[in-house]
């Protein structure tokens, strides 16, 4: 038996094939009865969004970041393989991570790191460092540019 595809929901729940999209991506301007339609006929049919197919089709590819101290501190090094197999692991999905090393807690090397990701189009970045006053405002830079930062 095959997945049900959208066009089997927008058929289910008697919309088109654009509302049901709409609806499922969340996209608004869909009317609230065309919504619980739609969610309805996603339930009754056991629906499930294809992240692949839909970030595919619209030629998206999410990229992120990571900044980790450079060493051979156990911990980080997992942290690295870890990042790495996910990455490998959601290749298929168009999501794409890049692991920068960074001076280990050295905040004008962390700093200088979170400056030139401003230069790059990354859509998540994720740093382990110290916290430090000085990483304030090049942080409050990339948040603005539409960077999720952790």
């Amino acid at each position: 038996m095959t997945s049900p595809t959208l066009s089997d929901v927008a058929r289910a729940a008697g919309v088109s094939y654009a509302t049901a999209d709409r609806v499922v991506n969340n996209r608004g301007n869909v009317a609230e009865k065309s919504i619980a339609k739609v969610r309805e006929a996603v339930t009754s049919l056991g629906y499930v969004r294809n992240v692949a197919a839909a970030n595919l089709s619209r030629g998206r590819i999410y990229r992120l970041a990571f900044l980790i101290p450079r060493g051979s501190n156990a911990f980080f090094n997992r942290i690295r393989q870890h990042i790495d197999h996910a990455a490998a692991h959601q290749a298929s999905e168009r999501v794409t991570a890049e692991v920068i090393e960074v001076a280990a807690f050295a905040v004008e090397g962390l700093q200088d790191s979170i400056l030139a990701l401003l230069e790059r189009d990354f859509d998540g970045v994720a740093i382990v460092g110290l916290q430090s006053a000085a990483l304030e405002a090049p942080l409050a830079e990339l948040r603005a540019k539409g960077v999720a930062v952790v």
